[in-house]
């Protein structure tokens, strides 16, 4: 499970923030869900992208603008987007750090890097019970130093370590126990949903046949007349990765057919025969987003995975946004302990009795273009508090400055 997510000049992000899932009060506890406000390009998105990244990094497959890249040889370039509107940042390291829960223990991972070099890396581990620490290995540049004791499966790995590639890749590929346990059990357990872009990812790498069970159950139960759902997989002609990233690209080609099936009534109102509708041509935007949302989130709960979904409202109607957040509250049905994190402009959620203040988290913009993200635990809670209000207010930052009067759109 994730504890906390920290990252320096990425994209809009100039100045370190730091996302914490840690519950407020005593002991240790962690939150199931998160919810990031704030105004159009305010850098919502890019914390959540910050996430995506370094999953990509873990994983050593950077999705950039549909294609996977990869660093095979020492001429291969990092996937470098650094804070581009100041002088002291285009040139500087990205910074990016990640506490993490394995069943009892705590894991802190980092690296620092630019296009062509990994400056600095880092393990930490630890327990849930105390703030002790132990190093398992410390990077600068190319030399590493590693814990003998305690992280045995970095011993002599450091020789010839390419610049551009982390150490905790070495260590997995030489086997080691706590490289691959950090890889399989963390990096493998994040997903990434983009609410505006889902139709070119298809769902083909969620789909089982219990969860297609499971969406057809939900959609034909909210309110969607959706009798039932019949799903194929279109085998795309294995041309290469690359090639057949590209046609996807360029085609924002399906690899999925979906025919929904409607009751036909007759002059009386009685039921006389089915119809069935395409999905993509035929059904509402609403239900081919609900169609494909499903997928990830439903996949979540039943791996304990953590799940990043951007512009989660786009397309849904409010009342639907919340009965999906709630699968995430409710302890009998998420009972492996998932985690979801979205970002969102619909404030009816505020107010809804889904989150707790630690859950709600703020992006702001300031004057020169670099995000920063703030708790909504930073603002001291008032008797009678009510979050949606003072959000429109402006009380907690977050919305867009307008500046400009409508009816001066006419003037010169």
């Amino acid at each position: 499970m994730l504890v906390e997510f920290s990252v320096a000049n990425f994209r809009s992000v100039k100045d370190k923030i730091t996302l914490s899932m840690l519950a407020d009060g005593e002991g240790f506890s962690l939150l199931k869900t998160a919810v990031i406000y704030g105004a159009n390009a305010s850098g919502k998105s890019n914390v959540l992208k910050a996430i995506n990244f370094m999953l990509g990094m873990l994983r050593n497959r950077v999705d950039v603008n549909g294609f996977p890249i990869s660093i095979n040889q020492s001429s291969d370039e990092l996937h470098y987007d650094c804070f581009r509107l100041s002088e002291e940042t285009e040139k500087a390291p990205t910074h990016i750090e990640v506490i993490f829960c394995i069943e009892n223990d705590l894991y802190r991972y980092g690296f620092e890097y630019d296009r062509n070099t990994v400056y600095k890396e880092w393990l930490y581990s630890g327990s849930p019970e105390n703030d002790e620490e132990t190093e398992l290995f410390n990077r600068i540049n190319e030399e590493v130093k590693i814990n003998e004791e305690s992280f045995t499966e970095g011993i002599n790995l450091n020789a010839n370590l390419l610049p551009n590639t982390l150490f905790l890749w070495k260590c997995d590929q030489n086997k080691g126990k706590t490289a691959n346990l950090i890889l399989k059990e963390f990096a493998k357990n994040i997903n990434w949903f983009d609410g505006m872009k889902y139709r070119k990812k298809g769902n083909v790498e969620y789909r089982k046949k219990d969860i297609d069970n499971k969406v057809i159950k939900i959609l034909t139960h909210l309110d969607t007349d959706i009798e039932s759902i019949s799903v194929k997989e279109n085998k795309m002609e294995d041309l290469g990765g690359i090639i057949n990233a590209a046609i996807n690209l360029i085609s924002n080609h399906e690899n999925i057919s979906v025919i929904t099936t409607h009751t036909k009534f007759n002059s009386d109102g009685q039921k006389n025969g089915k119809v069935s509708f395409d999905l993509y041509e035929e059904e509402s935007l609403g239900t081919q987003k609900l169609f494909h949302i499903l997928y990830p989130i439903l996949d979540a709960l039943e791996n304990g995975n953590l799940l990043l979904i951007d512009e989660f409202e786009a397309s849904l109607h409010p009342h639907i946004v919340d009965y999906l957040i709630r699968l995430f509250k409710d302890p009998k049905i998420n009972n492996k302990n998932a985690q979801l994190i979205f970002a969102t402009h619909d404030t009816s959620l505020l107010n809804s009795g889904l989150f707790d203040r630690p859950e709600i988290w703020i992006t702001e913009k300031d004057r020169f273009g670099a995000t920063d993200l703030i708790a909504l635990l930073e603002y001291k809670k008032e008797e009678g508090e009510d979050v949606k209000k003072n959000y429109h207010w402006g009380k907690y930052g977050g919305i867009p400055n307008i500046t400009l009067n409508p009816h001066d759109i006419r003037g010169n």
